[in-house]
């Protein structure tokens, strides 16, 4: 009988747990490695929609800086650099909303830079070859 009791108790706290766990927030990626000041940039994940997640930082060397949001869906945060923001490669900061409103960090990275990175175009390809005559017919 303990076994049994001990087993629903189990259950049920796990059960509580994993479901707690369905509105974690969570980034996964950004729509460009590197911003200039002022650029909008585009993160996405999930559980992202403003009941879940009151704000997004930027945060380096202990130093956080908060992101206006142009535009927040469940699985989107729009928003933009600020004007000031120091040249640096920062991690994102999810602020959750709720009565107990928490920090967690994201790993996911931006780099604010001056000048952005040239992309490598790729090497042009060969001509293709024209295809070769095909042989004459042998004349009577």
């Amino acid at each position: 009988m303990r076994k049994l009791i001990f087993g629903l108790i189990l259950s049920l706290t796990l059960t509580v747990g994993l479901a707690g766990q369905d509105k974690m927030p969570m980034l996964k990626s950004v729509d460009k490695d590197e911003a200039l000041r002022g650029d909008t940039v585009t993160a996405t994940g999930s559980n992202l929609g403003k009941s879940v997640v009151a704000g997004i930082y930027l945060t380096h060397a202990g130093e956080d800086l908060e992101l206006k949001v142009s535009e927040q869906t469940d699985t989107s945060i729009r928003f933009v650099v600020a004007p000031n923001t120091k040249f640096a490669r920062w991690s994102l900061m999810l602020l959750t909303a709720g009565a107990s409103p928490t920090y967690i960090e994201q790993p996911v990275k931006l780099s604010v830079v001056e000048k952005l990175t040239p992309k490598e175009e790729p090497p042009p390809e060969p001509p293709a070859e024209a295809p070769a005559p095909p042989p004459a017919a042998p004349q009577p």
